[in-house]
């Protein structure tokens, strides 16, 4: 069953990626381990990285390696933190468990209400008078550093120079 899964995912994989997971099929870890550090020296497409760090994973388990085989699957997870592995071991499947990264905060709705009053200086205390005013707006936080907001105000001010409040 591993094996059928291991051959069905490394079809179209490269090479010594291919090598990789035949040696380790065969049981010739040392084999498997060369041909692994040679799939991994060169440039691999993410599911291809995904599916030498699962093989790398499970041979640090075959040498019973546990933070090897932690190193790997956090490796996975900073290319995929969704990824959920297929046909590993259960003593693997504990490792991929407690190394999961934890979900994103879900977006957290924000309202708010403040009034204002604003004391004006220099020039613009000689045309207007001080206002009062009122600020309402809510938003969506994103994560934990972007928030998306919307924003409403009202304030009054009167002109004090006969005739500036009408332009």
């Amino acid at each position: 069953m591993i094996g059928a899964i291991l051959a069905w995912g490394l079809l179209a994989a490269p090479a010594p990626l291919q090598r990789a997971a035949a040696c380790y099929e065969a049981l010739d870890f040392e084999c498997a381990e060369a041909a692994l550090s040679e799939a991994l020296a060169e440039g691999l497409t993410a599911a291809d990285q995904i599916r030498a760090r699962t093989l790398q994973a499970r041979l640090a388990m075959a040498y019973r390696d546990a933070p090897r085989a932690r190193l790997a699957v956090r490796a996975i997870f900073a290319l995929d933190p969704a990824h959920r592995p297929r046909g590993v071991s259960p003593a693997l499947a504990r490792i991929f468990d407690a190394e999961r990264p934890p979900p994103p905060p879900r977006p957290l709705p924000f309202a708010w209400a403040q009034g204002t009053w604003t004391l004006l200086t220099g020039d613009d205390a000689a045309r207007w008078s001080d206002g009062l005013g009122v600020d309402l707006g809510g938003g969506v936080l994103l994560g934990d550093r972007w928030a998306v907001q919307a924003r409403l105000g009202y304030h009054d001010y009167r002109g004090v120079v006969e005739g500036f409040d009408t332009l």
